[in-house]
């Protein structure tokens, strides 16, 4: 699948089938693959072609910061720093969000990683992690996330970015897992 320039890997949605089936145990293996694109890759991959410069920038600097806190320097004084969080993916008002905390889930989750996040770059990792995952675990993150796109005007931007974009599906096993929300968005155009 492609959405505007950005090709959308299968591999990228399945990365995040499990923890969306975790918390939405109800639903089948096709709705998670849904919620998985629409609501881990597919704006991402959109706010990316809003601003590509400072994407890249942002992420530039999420790779300097990684590589800085996995030497153990710490951050410099300007810019973003390191904020620790503690709850579930669904906590509001800690803002942790299902990507973070499905990243906490991964491999080696004290370690720091770099998660590209909707609208920026985040340089986590997970010091206090469940011993069993629930669908409401609370979890202890640590991260700095360094954004290419305003946390305040970004989900407005990014649909407005959305509807201008087409959508190419190359496979079509992946056809019936697009909502029919954005059918008006598919093209049979190749990029």
């Amino acid at each position: 699948m492609v959405v505007g320039n950005e090709p959308i890997l299968a591999s990228e949605i399945e990365s995040w089938v499990d923890t969306v089936a975790l918390v939405e145990p109800s639903l089948s293996r096709p709705n998670h693959l849904r919620k998985a694109l629409t609501n881990l890759v597919l704006h991402k991959k959109v706010a990316r072609q809003i601003m590509p410069a400072e994407c890249e920038r942002a992420r530039q600097q999420a790779m300097d910061a990684l590589d800085d806190l996995r030497g153990g320097n710490g951050l410099s004084g300007e810019g973003p720093q390191v904020t620790q969080v503690r709850g579930a993916w669904n906590d509001i008002e800690q803002d942790i969000g299902l990507d973070r905390w499905g990243a906490a889930r991964r491999e080696n989750p004290g370690e720091w990683q770099l998660l590209e996040t909707l609208g920026g770059w985040t340089v986590m990792r997970a010091p206090s992690t469940p011993k069993k995952w629930m669908p409401n675990s609370d979890v202890t993150i640590d991260h700095v996330t360094f954004y290419y796109l305003d946390p305040a005007t970004m989900k407005r931007e990014i649909e407005g970015a959305l509807e201008k974009l087409p959508i190419l599906v190359i496979d079509q096993e992946w056809r019936d897992i697009l909502p029919v929300f954005y059918d008006h968005l598919v093209t049979d155009e190749t990029p």
